[in-house]
C-alpha cells in the first residue's frame, strides 16, 4: 500500500498530473473500434455446425474449453469430421466463417 501525504499543494500537483494523463486519444479508439482478433496457434474453436448434433463435440458442464475445442495447430490449422484440415491461423472469425 502505498501511502502519500494530501496537502493543499499535493492535491494540486495531483490534479495537474491526472489532467494529462487523461488525454483523449481518438486515433487509438478508432484503431480499437476497428479490431478484430486474428486466430493463431494454440487457441482453441469451439465451432457449432447447426442442424448436425452429430459434428458437435458435446460441452456438458464437466469439459474444459481444451476438451470442449479444437485446439489450433502449429501449422494453423484444425482438423473437423468430414471437411479433414482447415486453415484457420492469422484469420479472423468473420473469415472463417465465409469459408
Amino acid at each position: 500500500v502505498n501511502l502519500y501525504p494530501l496537502n493543499a499543494q499535493s492535491v494540486t500537483e495531483y490534479a495537474i498530473a491526472q489532467h494529462f494523463a487523461s488525454r483523449a486519444n481518438p486515433e487509438l479508439d478508432l484503431q480499437i473500434a476497428r479490431y478484430e482478433y486474428k486466430v493463431c496457434p494454440g487457441d482453441i474453436l469451439n465451432v457449432t455446425m447447426w442442424d448436425h448434433p452429430e459434428l458437435t463435440i458435446p460441452a456438458g458442464s464437466y469439459r474444459s474449453a481444451s476438451e470442449a475445442g479444437n485446439w489450433v495447430h502449429a501449422d494453423g490449422t484444425i482438423l473437423y469430421p468430414y471437411i479433414g484440415t482447415v486453415e484457420v491461423a492469422d484469420k479472423t472469425v468473420r473469415e472463417i466463417n465465409a469459408d
